[in-house]
């Protein structure tokens, strides 16, 4: 059943402290670390072995591009994994199946695509894709719980920020399909990390370890915003934030935004020129106006005219006369150009957007609750070769709870199972996030002038995150959450310094007490 390269990443899953790097110099792994590390492997570990016992193609499909039973098969998932092909097969950024080097994209961003094609020079079974997933999501809990002690000085709350990161089932979905989602949050999480480090040793590192992490920092911020364009305001966040809290002389911090900037523009610059010669546009792709257009506006004209989304697109491309959300995506298939399509779209953008603002708003407040609601347990269905009946939670919303029980109970246990424990993972994950946000907010005033810088920027890129959720506006659901999530991690992980100070002040009042 396994080949070479299967039993070897077997090897590693039994034995993932092998994944555990010491972080700092001449320290050991710490325990807390270790452990949420072997929670993360065990579950990934039992639902890698659930897929290839009830469903062993879906790991192994050598063509899962013209599989139709493969999630592969995704549109994302399938724009990436094709493209990683045309890259090593024609060296060109494309997502057409034909005659790739007449038609270069715009829409995708290539540090995903890159990264699929170094994992196909590996192998080209998609089982390689999981193992670099399932690594990326372990080194992000590592990173989140050592964000978390630097914050807190506290290793029990940098154990419950990985703990919380460690049982996110949701989250696993991903790991198992060629999705950019776990590669963006390992890379999120690492621009973020090390922009924290600087904080921390800005005052006594040299100025070579500096240089260092700058660059570290830039990078990852570079290479994460060219993969997903969304992002590309947050390497701004960070010099504002340096140079409004370092306690450092102008001069100083200014030299340090310099580097920082200078740095990822070394990385983004070739893209932006590359699309300028291509298309003629210096930009990073044109996903901003397809998003906008069909989902943030098409949201607004579903809801007023009573229609699903799909209908909607299609009447803003009737009304607004530019291409329809398929030709946005796939302009060759239908003989039109990129740059045109999206100067039409550029052209009446605002006019979308502006003719029904108050559902452009109230679909964001929708879609926003919607993403922080969902479970992946549809797509744990397809990767598990299963039917998922959808028990629907509106008909608990509207009184349904027979019908509600009675359709949760026509699927198999462990999907069952799966629904179940994501939904009581989100209640505690959110009770934790509220007593969180309540201990930095009360303890925000008693912090140093870096830590509230930090925390500060942890809340702008949080509020970031938001809007790209409301992009996605009315139809968000589960993985648009999971940038979100990477902060909610850390802030839950304080719940338990509040938690802990509970327990410490009764043990004292317990103490005075017997004493009388």
């Amino acid at each position: 059943m396994f080949d070479g390269a299967a039993r070897y990443f077997i090897m590693v899953k039994l034995h993932p402290t092998l994944i555990c790097f010491k972080i700092y110099r001449g320290k050991k792994v710490k325990k807390y670390i270790i452990i949420n590390v072997l929670i993360s492997a065990a579950i990934q570990l039992f639902l890698f072995f659930f897929i290839q016992f009830n469903n062993f193609d879906y790991l192994y499909d050598p063509n899962p591009v013209q599989s139709n039973s493969n999630l592969f098969l995704n549109p994302d998932a399938g724009h990436y994994y094709l493209m990683a092909k045309n890259l090593l097969d024609h060296g060109v950024f494309s997502r057409s199946p034909v005659n790739p080097e007449q038609h270069p994209d715009l829409h995708r961003t290539p540090t995903y695509p890159i990264f699929l094609a170094l994992l196909r020079l590996l192998s080209s079974k998609l089982f390689i894709i999981y193992i670099a997933h399932v690594i990326l999501y372990i080194l992000s809990i590592i990173l989140i719980m050592q964000m978390t002690n630097i914050l807190t000085a506290s290793k029990t709350a940098a154990f419950i920020a990985g703990l919380m990161m460690s049982l996110n089932i949701s989250a696993y979905a991903y790991v198992f399909m060629s999705m950019a989602e776990i590669f963006f949050n390992f890379l999120t999480v690492a621009s973020v990390y090390f922009f924290v480090l600087f904080v921390k040793k800005y005052k006594t590192g040299t100025f070579s370890s500096l240089v260092s992490i700058i660059f570290l920092t830039s990078m990852f911020t570079a290479i994460n915003v060219l993969a997903r364009p969304a992002t590309k305001l947050h390497i701004f966040l960070f010099i504002v934030v340096g140079i409004l809290f370092l306690r450092e002389s102008l001069r100083k911090k200014l030299i340090y935004s310099c580097l920082f900037l200078v740095f990822y523009l070394i990385f983004v610059t070739p893209w932006l020129i590359r699309n300028k010669e291509v298309f003629g546009r210096f930009e990073f792709s044109n996903s901003q106006s397809i998003n906008l257009i069909f989902w943030a506006g098409s949201s607004a004209f579903a809801m007023k005219h009573g229609l699903d989304v799909y209908d909607a697109q299609n009447l803003v491309s009737q009304e607004y006369n530019i291409p329809t959300y398929e030709q946005a995506l796939n302009p060759w298939s239908y003989g039109q150009d990129p740059s045109t399509n999206e100067e039409k779209m550029k052209s009446v953008l605002s006019k979308i957007l502006y003719k029904y603002p108050d559902k452009v708003v109230l679909g964001a407040l929708i879609g926003f609750c919607k993403s922080h609601l969902s479970h992946n347990t549809d797509l744990f269905a397809e990767q598990f070769g299963m039917q998922w009946i959808p028990p629907t939670l509106s008909n608990l919303y509207k009184g349904k709870i027979g019908l509600f029980f009675d359709n949760l109970s026509q699927n198999h246990a462990v999907l069952i199972f799966l629904f179940v424990y994501q939904l009581l993972y989100f209640g505690a994950l959110y009770g934790l996030l509220a007593v969180g946000a309540v201990v930095i907010v009360m303890n925000f005033a008693r912090n140093t002038r870096e830590i509230k810088g930090l925390y500060i920027m942890l809340f702008l890129t949080l509020m970031y995150f938001y809007m790209m959720i409301a992009v996605v506006n009315l139809y968000s659901y589960a993985r648009h959450r999971m940038m979100a999530e990477l902060i909610y991690f850390i802030v839950a992980g304080h719940a338990v310094l509040f938690l802990n100070r509970i327990r410490q002040n009764s043990a004292e009042i317990d103490t005075a007490v017997s004493r009388k």
